[in-house]
């Protein structure tokens, strides 16, 4: 799950929330650095100042989870939040307007 916001920096930030119930520390970690990892090779796609939060769900399998998998999951979603926060904000239609 990815939640995207507009923030008042100048760049983009990432957060990470990986709940315990997705394994010990070290399962934990592995997932937090291929996310960071994801980022960092994709970050310089984002130009927009957002606040982008992952939130890994429970059937992540960080045993068997490598930076191939992060991108076929995250990759669709970049491009996603590219698309949808890279256009300016639509004008509200007037009432009546026909």
């Amino acid at each position: 799950m990815v939640f995207v916001q507009a923030n008042q920096a100048s760049l983009w930030r990432l957060g990470l929330a990986v709940s315990r119930k997705l394994g010990g520390a070290v399962r934990r970690n592995r997932i937090k650095r291929l996310v960071r990892e994801f980022f960092r090779l994709h970050g310089p796609e984002l130009t927009l100042p957002l606040d982008v939060v992952v939130v890994p769900k429970r059937h992540v399998d960080a045993r068997s989870l490598d930076l191939d998998a992060v991108a076929a999951d995250l990759g669709p979603l970049l491009a996603r939040i590219r698309r949808d926060f890279g256009r300016p904000p639509r004008e509200p239609e007037a009432e009546g307007k026909q």
